[in-house]
Formats: structure tokens, sequence, C-alpha cells
């Protein structure tokens, strides 16, 4: 899904009707596959710097050349990669057994602190 899930932004609503609709259908999915051992989950990324850079300016990734304002992200940085990653990893593990039908928010919090004022 995405944080255009959660929040309207202007010229958005097709897209975020669309990744609206992800949260809806990994709840249904998770009732129909209920008993067969199956967790159906979803992440909703926020502005996340995902950019094919050349290994030798991986580096950058998050920071220099990625435009982003980061004063409305709590976390004070752009995401990357890696951390939608390590919330695949945990809902793929033991840990995330019991974790089935939900949408985990992955935006440095975003969505809590606020987002950018529409213009």
């Amino acid at each position: 899904s995405s944080v255009h899930a959660y929040r309207a932004w202007p010229d958005d609503m097709v897209y975020g009707m669309c990744k609206a609709a992800l949260l809806r259908m990994t709840r249904s999915m998770a009732l129909d596959l209920s008993g067969r051992d199956i967790n159906c989950n979803c992440i909703a990324p926020g502005y996340i710097d995902s950019r094919v850079l050349p290994p030798e300016q991986e580096h950058m990734r998050g920071g220099e050349g990625y435009d982003f304002p980061t004063d409305w992200v709590p976390a004070r940085r752009a995401g990357v990669p890696a951390d939608i990653a390590n919330v695949v990893m945990f809902l793929c593990s033991p840990l995330g057994d019991y974790v089935n039908g939900e949408c985990i928010t992955v935006d440095g919090g975003l969505l809590t602190g606020g987002t950018p004022p529409v213009d």
C-alpha cells in the first residue's frame, strides 16, 4: 500500500483510492485464508529513496541528491529500501506469526507528525 491510503494529496484521487483498496484486500485475504496457516499483511511505505544508484554512489541513498523535505518526518531522514526490508523480515519471521490482516506504516512518522501543507 502507501501512506497515500491514509491522507489525500492534490491530484491523488485514483492513486490514493487504489492504495486504500489494498488495505481492504489485505484484510479480506487474511479472513479468507484463515485456518490455512497463511498470514496476509501489507506495508505502507512513506517516502523511500528508491533511486537506482551505481554501487559507488550507494552511500548517497536517503541523502545527497534526494529532494525530500525531512522537516515533516519526525525521524528527520528519508526512508531507504532497507527500512522496508526490515519490516518484511519481521513479518516473515516467527516474531510476526500473530500479525495478520494488518498494514504496517513505515514512514519515519510522516503521518504522525503531520504532512506538508497543501498549496
